[in-house]
């Protein structure tokens, strides 16, 4: 029973100081609202525009053709924003599109270049790939304004310088690899020259004593051991012969007279069978 009237009692105090204090608390609630309202109505309407420019890599594997670009995209970002960020680029770009024209009666250029450095957002978007680090697939670059138009079109203009640059940049690369390979190639091409005149000098300085040409000394060789050969035959044929026509004519002579007298003179010497063939 006590219980419940302290639990009367305190309930009464509460709606007693409520209903004292009910319109304090109600303007502390209701003015900082209406403040936060007038000035959300009031202020500007800011639009963000974004565009994403997808990375299309080299398609052959490079254990076929190595890539003449070989700078990680992310460094190639960087260096493209410092040049499409610089005060000449966005300067042009705020002519162009008449950006910040209330803006630019109050402050410096300067500040105004860097108002819009400011708008400009770049972001890499990239997945994991399996054993390796993050590989980016694509970057989005957003700009933010007033106007949804221009804003849009202010986007659209820098997603194409970024693409231009990158096109710039792996031309200029390219261009300075194939200038390098050139290069290369032709100091290759003098040192190969070299290689085949030294080389062409040795043969013709050793022509028959190269290992290369040993099937076709071997074969000259059996063909000179074949001549050789077939000589010795037809020598020993030939002293044979002679022989045989050495004997023929001792035959002959001994059938004959062995002296025949000269008329008038002493008797002539008999000629050898030899002399004869000779003869």
């Amino acid at each position: 029973m006590a219980e419940e009237t302290r639990k009367g009692s305190g309930l009464d105090v509460v709606l007693a100081v409520w209903s004292r204090r009910k319109w304090v608390a109600i303007l502390a609630f209701a003015v900082p609202m209406a403040a936060g309202v007038s000035l959300v109505a009031f202020l500007p309407n800011i639009y963000r525009s974004t565009a994403t420019v997808l990375v299309d890599r080299q398609q052959v594997p490079e254990a076929f053709v190595r890539s003449t670009v070989t700078s990680a995209l992310e460094t190639r970002l960087q260096t493209i924003s410092q040049e499409i960020l610089s005060r000449s680029r966005l300067e042009a770009l705020i002519n162009r599109f008449d950006l910040y024209a209330d803006l630019r009666k109050q402050i410096r250029f300067e500040e105004v270049v860097g108002r819009m450095r400011g708008d400009i957002k770049l972001e890499l978007k990239g997945v994991e790939a399996k054993g390796q680090r993050e590989v980016t697939v694509a970057f989005a670059i957003s700009y933010q304004g007033a106007d949804p138009g221009t804003v849009s079109l202010v986007t659209n203009t820098l997603a194409s310088f970024y693409i231009e640059e990158n096109l710039k940049a792996r031309e200029r690369l390219a261009t300075g690899t194939a200038e390098f390979l050139k290069v290369q190639l032709g100091e290759t091409k003098e040192r190969l020259d070299g290689h085949e005149q030294r080389v062409s000098e040795f043969k013709r300085r050793h022509l028959g004593e190269l290992p290369q040409q040993m099937e076709a000394n071997l074969a000259t060789l059996e063909h000179l051991h074949t001549q050789l050969r077939l000589n010795a035959d037809n020598q020993t044929r030939a002293a044979e012969r002679r022989l045989a026509l050495s004997s023929q004519l001792a035959e002959a002579d001994s059938l004959l007279s062995p002296t025949a007298m000269t008329p008038g003179g002493p008797p002539a010497a008999s000629e050898t069978p030899d002399a004869r063939l000779i003869r």
